[in-house]
């Protein structure tokens, strides 16, 4: 099956949460043999192989305003790879022609990878690696519960990721260290900026303004004055003993520093 909406918004939305939507797509992301599924038309019909993706595209203020903390706090975060990049510089009003070699080589590659069958292997060496990943990163999350929710899958993306490596460079269906380490690496780098995102997302109304605060002053390069911080936030209808109350509480929980000197002045810390 393939759903193609225009919209994320008509997709990840409130209602289609409390219709079950998410949690269909959450209770099949282990790709099970075999489900059976109860139709009204068709009586049960039984799925089999399955597989789910979803690819889509839109902004981190779209997601905090769209997804409530309940619904991102639910298991979707974990089961979804973000892909995140700071405002781009790049200006390109006209996209330029596909190279069709280009094109026609992918094709053929996609088409080969989709005929290809049977089960990857790993190798003791890639066996010790994982082990060795694994216990790494258990103690990270130990340390860095916030991290958790959107993180606590990543070993299996890992593993994803070095067999899709292996696919495409027309290697044995085998699993070596090799593999893991690069494909450890490009986790890394694409979700750099996921741990902010998570908790962004998962945040309260009131949690969501004090990171909006934090990332505010790190844009500014970790140090703010007042009038630019409250200038910042007066569209968002923060006003001035608002905005202390968040900056106080920020200080207190050795967030920020608060140099109260002829003008007020905020340092992350």
């Amino acid at each position: 099956g393939f759903i193609c909406a225009e919209e994320l918004i008509t997709f990840l939305n409130g209602e289609h949460y409390s219709q079950g939507l998410l949690g269909f797509l959450i209770e099949w992301w282990d790709c099970q043999d075999k489900r059976e599924v109860r139709t009204l038309k068709h009586g049960i019909v039984e799925l089999t192989n399955l597989h789910i993706s979803m690819l889509g595209g839109t902004t981190p203020s779209f997601l905090q305003g769209q997804l409530s903390n309940i619904m991102a706090g639910g298991g979707m975060l974990s089961r979804t790879v973000f892909i995140c990049e700071e405002r781009t510089s790049k200006m390109i009003p006209m996209p330029l022609p596909a190279d069709e070699m280009a094109q026609r080589r992918l094709t053929e590659q996609l088409a080969y990878i989709n005929g290809i069958t049977g089960e990857f292997t790993l190798t003791e060496a890639a066996l010790k690696y994982n082990d060795d990943w694994y216990i790494k990163f258990r103690k990270h999350l130990t340390e860095n519960e916030a991290d958790a929710p959107a993180l606590e899958r990543q070993q299996a993306y890992v593993l994803k990721l070095a067999m899709i490596l292996a696919l495409s460079e027309n290697k044995p269906m085998e699993i070596t260290d090799e593999l893991l380490d690069r494909s450890s690496k490009i986790m890394k780098e694409v979700e750099n900026g996921i741990p902010e995102l998570a908790r962004s997302l998962i945040a309260t109304p009131l949690g969501k303004e004090h990171l909006r605060i934090l990332n505010q002053i790190r844009k500014a390069g970790g140090e703010m004055d007042h009038s630019d911080l409250m200038r910042k936030n007066s569209p968002y209808g923060l006003d001035r003993e608002s905005l202390k109350r968040i900056t106080d509480a920020l200080e207190e929980g050795k967030q920020i520093d608060i140099d109260r000197g002829k003008k007020t002045v905020y340092k992350l810390l």
